[in-house]
């Protein structure tokens, strides 16, 4: 089948809600893996549990302290696989993000999406320039956050000297803040460097420089898009917990209700993805 490019002013997630499904798809899939693995955490303590997992839920929250001292001593072990995990799922995640960027990009001759299997063979063609530019972009937000860390522990005593104890938080805090910042800044170049994989064909260097030249042409504009959509996706995540607090630990219909509003928060989520994947391929 033969697909064209749309031009950047067609580029738009609320036209390709094929890809906010796939989006979504994915993530529902990792969240499933991610969060039995979590539970078998509790499942271990409370597995055979004449109440089950209800005192975990208990006002107070003294078993759920006690779960969390038990499990101090595998917190090393547990922390490493966490994060092991983590740049896994980033990394296996590139095929269905690399897919998505097809699916908002392209279109058919009758000017309708293209079908999915097309837009995953887009996707796995992108994946070798799509893989060297996520690892160089983990390894700077790594480098931002370690450098973020040393920066942290050196003025540590120095800020508190100097401003008292309220200051000197105020001034770590703000330090800790802006190393967050830059490693987010640094993953929104790598995203507009995957686009450009994507609507260009680009190899990694070649979509690398047009990721950093975009980004500099319009840092303010780019950083607001990022930001705003990256802060409205933590609302309904927000909303959520207040829920799980209101009606957790039921059965039922309150369970029934619980799981349809996570996968709701997860949708949302995936729409402000898609959103901003969007508003990437516009900018390269």
């Amino acid at each position: 089948m033969t697909l064209v490019r749309l031009s950047s002013r067609s580029v738009l997630a609320r036209r390709r809600p094929g890809a906010v499904v796939m989006l979504w798809a994915w993530d529902a899939a990792l969240g499933l893996v991610l969060g039995s693995s979590v539970a078998s955490v509790a499942s271990s303590r409370y597995g055979h549990h004449p109440d089950g997992d209800a005192p975990l839920w208990a006002p107070g929250g003294l078993d759920l302290l006690d779960l969390a001292h038990q499990s101090m001593a595998a917190r090393g072990p547990l922390l490493s696989a966490a994060l092991v995990v983590v740049v896994a799922a980033r990394l296996a995640g590139l095929l269905p993000s690399a897919a998505v960027f097809a699916e908002l990009l392209f279109t058919t001759r009758a000017r309708r999406a293209p079908p999915w299997r097309e837009a995953v063979s887009h996707g796995i063609l992108a994946l070798p320039a799509s893989f060297t530019l996520e690892i160089f972009t983990l390894a700077a937000q790594a480098s931002v956050v370690m450098l973020g860390v040393v920066a942290v522990a050196a003025a540590s005593a120095s800020a508190t000297a100097t401003f008292g104890d309220r200051g000197g938080d105020i001034v770590l805090a703000s330090v800790g803040l802006a190393s967050l910042a830059a490693a987010t800044v640094v993953g929104a170049i790598g995203d507009l460097a995957r686009a450009a994989v994507v609507r260009w064909d680009a190899r990694a260097l070649v979509a690398g420089k047009r990721g950093l030249e975009s980004f500099a042409a319009r840092p303010a504009a780019l950083t607001w898009s990022f930001a705003w959509r990256a802060l409205s996706s933590w609302v309904p995540v927000a909303i959520g917990a207040w829920l799980a607090g209101r009606i957790g630990g039921r059965g039922g219909a309150s369970l029934l209700v619980l799981g349809a509003f996570h996968q709701g928060v997860v949708l949302v989520r995936a729409a402000v993805r898609a959103s901003w994947m969007a508003r990437a391929l516009r900018a390269v």
